[in-house]
């Protein structure tokens, strides 16, 4: 018993200094957003690795995880990486939000002004749906909300972004309770579907299949995932995994590589 009171001490004081260093890190964001561009860019690998352990523990920053993200936010806009100003507001806005905050809804509707008019309404949702009075109680469901969002975006440059936050997600929870769609964007990243087409090929209110290919989709959908899959089995020489998107083609009416027929056979 005395072994675990020791462990819950050492935590709380490596959270404490955590704590202080990050107020530190906050404070020179604040400066550093005021100096030229080549500074602040020279500072946000420093910041994002911070980035990981607000988000890994909120409850022990609840007071300054904010303020942390939002400075962040400001130094990836003044840098012009307008896509990433936003996931650091999906951050600030799922694990840390706040009400009337002026500042930062004024940055956010600037920047999706610019970055894709015509996904306007999508990200105006996402703000929506972000918002303090719908955002989860639990830890696990905001965690899958700012999955959700950062999926839907599909940002050119957010792959290696949506890897370390799924593979952080799958860490903190059971295997067995992963999402079906959760799954659906490991199967996407695995076969090499970029994320600005993946984004349109989730099924966010139930799985459907383990070939990870939704009913919902239309044929040039389907028929991209099949192609991806069947290049990628074939490269790892994984017979089974051919045949069983080219059956799938074939049940679908959908043209699939002729290479892949005749060469699962001598796999």
């Amino acid at each position: 018993m005395k072994k675990i009171s020791y462990i819950f001490i050492l935590i709380f004081f490596v959270l404490k200094i955590s704590s202080q260093n990050v107020i530190t890190e906050i404070e020179y964001l604040k400066v550093i957003n005021k100096q030229d561009k080549g500074l602040i860019e020279n500072n946000i690998r420093n910041a994002e690795i911070w980035s990981n352990k607000l988000v890994q523990y909120p409850d022990s920053f609840k007071n300054i995880g904010s303020l942390f993200f939002k400075e962040l936010a400001k130094s990836y806009y003044l840098t012009g990486n307008l896509e990433f100003a936003l996931l650091s507001y999906y951050r600030q806005r799922c694990f840390f939000p706040v009400t009337n905050d002026a500042e930062s809804n004024k940055y956010f509707f600037n920047i999706i002004e610019q970055i894709k008019k015509g996904d306007y309404i999508l990200f105006e949702n996402i703000y929506n749906q972000t918002s303090k009075n719908n955002n989860p109680t639990s830890y696990k469901k905001r965690f899958e909300l700012f999955l959700k969002v950062t999926y839907q975006s599909g940002f050119r440059n957010s792959n290696e972004f949506e890897n370390v936050y799924t593979d952080l997600y799958r860490k903190s929870f059971k295997a067995d309770n992963i999402p079906y769609w959760v799954k659906q964007h490991n199967f996407y990243t695995k076969i090499a579907i970029k994320p600005k087409v993946r984004k349109n090929l989730y099924s966010f209110t139930k799985g459907t299949n383990d070939l990870f290919i939704p009913k919902h989709l239309t044929k040039k959908q389907k028929h991209k995932i099949c192609n991806k899959a069947v290049k990628y089995y074939l490269h790892i020489k994984n017979k089974e995994g051919v045949n069983k998107y080219v059956n799938f083609c074939k049940e679908n009416n959908i043209k699939y590589c002729l290479r892949s027929k005749f060469i699962s056979m001598f796999l």
